[in-house]
């Protein structure tokens, strides 16, 4: 019976602390979010647009020329896109063959 109580105490502390990192988890996340918003997660480039005036840019760009298209428009047709030479130098050549 003393073995039962301690195996049930001792998942009740289990379930404690996971609660714990689950609230802490969550308040990582957050700060992580918030971080990002305000642009501290990489180096910033001062010469980089601020996103107001690119927000405006394509406001405007949207409301001129595609105004008439409803909410999502038309498909665009795409130009193929070209292929890139992945494998530069190996002709007849594997992923396996790049790596190693």
């Amino acid at each position: 019976m003393e073995l039962l109580r301690d195996d049930l105490s001792r998942a009740e502390d289990m379930e404690a602390l996971q609660a714990a990192d689950l609230k802490a988890a969550a308040a990582l996340r957050q700060s992580i979010l918030k971080a990002a918003f305000e642009g501290r997660l990489v180096p910033q480039d001062p010469t980089d647009e601020p996103a107001s005036e690119l927000l405006a840019r394509l406001r405007q760009g949207r409301a001129g020329a595609h105004a008439s298209r409803g909410r999502r428009g038309k498909k665009r047709n795409h130009p193929e896109t070209p292929e890139l030479p992945l494998f530069a130098g190996r002709v007849g050549g594997s992923a396996a063959d790049a790596a190693g």
